[in-house]
């Protein structure tokens, strides 16, 4: 897992996402940063509160939410 936010997920005490249209950065393990912040928070046991916004989502996104 790459430590982009995961640093802030392990500091945080609830985890909120946002996910919208787009898929955002690729990382080297082909997730997104979002999808290893939520990986990491499920690990960890922390609430995790997600909204998704109404909108149509490129086929990686939607395959993620």
């Amino acid at each position: 897992m790459e430590a982009s936010g995961v640093t802030e997920v392990d500091q945080a005490d609830v985890v909120l996402l946002i996910l919208g249209a787009n898929f955002g950065y690729e990382t080297k393990t082909g997730e997104s940063v979002t999808q290893q912040e939520f990986s990491r928070a499920k690990a960890t046991g922390k609430p995790i509160l997600a909204f998704l916004e109404n909108v149509a989502m490129e086929e990686r996104q939607k395959a993620f939410s």
